[in-house]
């Protein structure tokens, strides 16, 4: 049975990414990157659930942090 992100994404693991300023979205995505590796932004959306659109405003923002 294959999990999806948000249900990863449980009650103990996302205050502790808002403590980092992490948001939910960003979160799922930077969960996805970490096991698909280098990949498409289309890729990533399949994997996470987030929308392209959504990765692509927020990209510029998560590689600063």
């Amino acid at each position: 049975m294959c999990l999806k992100f948000s249900q990863f994404m449980n009650k103990a693991i996302q205050p502790l990414m808002n403590l980092l300023g992490i948001e939910e979205q960003e979160a799922l995505v930077y969960v996805a990157l970490l096991e698909l590796g280098e990949a498409t932004i289309q890729q990533i959306a399949q994997k996470s659930g987030v929308k392209r659109t959504s990765i692509y405003n927020f990209l510029p923002t998560m590689r600063e942090k």
